[in-house]
């Protein structure tokens, strides 16, 4: 199930980089000068930056194409964890899954108003798949990772087996 995982997570990222390096128009700048975490004002800062810019939206298509693809076949499997952890992590310091108008959610005399107003309910849902609360698909793909970052599952089935036995003179590590 670990390799299953890894290949599941290798997709994903390998997907995500592909379609952002198939659009030449892609930039990163909307994402970051949105940004709304902990560290937003560094995100603004790299969003404020043209030559920060310029390196991000090549960096990122990359990072996650290469890394997807390491994961998928088990080629440097632990130097694509740490490379999508870090992605990863970006991601969710950037935009928590706390949204700037959670304040309606947790005040209840509110929420239960709003509740009642379909409006309200389709605004909400509209563009993204649900507020989690500190726990989102970023957060726990990340702890995915960590796991794996444990085992070797690249040298259960993956290239990395291969390479160990090249350069580990066929010994069983």
């Amino acid at each position: 199930m670990f390799v299953v995982l890894r290949i599941a997570i290798g997709w994903h990222f390998a997907r995500e980089g592909f379609v952002k390096l198939s659009h030449p128009s892609f930039s990163a700048v909307g994402y970051l000068a949105n940004a709304y975490g902990p560290f937003s004002d560094i995100f603004h800062s790299f969003a404020a930056n043209a030559a920060m810019m310029s390196f991000i939206n090549v960096f990122i298509p990359w990072a996650l194409f290469l890394a997807g693809m390491g994961l998928m076949l088990g080629l440097f499997t632990r130097v694509s964890i740490v490379v999508a952890m870090g992605c990863l992590a970006m991601f969710y310091c950037a935009a928590p899954p706390i949204e700037p108008a959670m304040g309606a959610m947790t005040d209840w005399p509110v929420f239960e108003t709003h509740l009642h107003s379909a409006q309200w309910a389709a605004n909400m849902m509209k563009g993204n798949e649900g507020n989690y609360v500190l726990v989102n698909k970023n957060l726990i793909e990340l702890l995915a990772l960590g796991a794996l970052l444990t085992i070797d599952s690249g040298k259960m089935a993956g290239f990395d087996a291969v390479i160990s036995q090249w350069f580990g003179g066929g010994k069983q590590q």
